[in-house]
């Protein structure tokens, strides 16, 4: 069965994915990595091609990739990382990773990431993550009509603000089984 992760900006949704695949033995899929090749293409970075709204046919792109690949594989352990996937996933376990705002600003400003944002203060770091969540959000309504802030779309929503990115894995694993056994229960 296929499960989708969404969440905020440094909630850690990369480094949780990685080991929950890992442990779990699940498929790793992740929308961000097709996003940043296409941006590469365009000779763009991806905050430039995902604030473009001259760019939205690579998100339908993307999205149409990601479809594709759930309505082929649904019945495979697959996890994708997608703010929007649960808007075109119904059956799948619609997980949305939440984190407090100095925990988000505090990671993005310790992060070592590779072309991250330069930010100078928690504050900076803080108000990269919110524009750049409000901007997906905004982009999401207007392309999908969803709300990815509406967290009645997931089936689990965990904040990890105190959890290590294990326990996150170990805690959404432990949810998943459930919700795979009361999907069964009811056919």
């Amino acid at each position: 069965m296929i499960i989708t992760i969404s969440g905020k900006p440094c909630c850690g949704k990369s480094t949780m994915a990685e080991i929950f695949c890992k442990k779990y033995n699940f498929e790793r899929i992740y929308a961000g990595a097709i996003f940043k090749e296409e941006a590469r293409k365009l000779g763009l970075n991806v905050k430039e091609l995902s604030l473009s709204q001259k760019y939205f046919d690579i998100d339908y792109k993307v999205d149409e990739y990601l479809k594709n690949i759930y309505n082929s594989r649904v019945d495979e352990n697959i996890l994708i990382e997608s703010r929007p996937a649960f808007s075109f996933m119904p059956n799948a376990f619609n997980v949305f990773i939440d984190v407090d705002d100095n925990t988000m600003a505090t990671r993005l400003f310790n992060s070592d990431r590779t072309g991250k944002e330069s930010v100078n203060s928690l504050q900076q770091a803080l108000n990269e993550c919110t524009t750049r969540y409000q901007a997906d959000c905004d982009k999401y309504k207007k392309l999908y009509n969803v709300d990815c802030d509406d967290m009645s779309n997931y089936n689990y929503v965990i904040n990890n603000s105190n959890l290590t990115p294990e326990q996150t894995a170990d805690k959404i694993y432990e949810q998943y089984l459930k919700f795979c056994n009361n999907k069964n229960l009811s056919n």
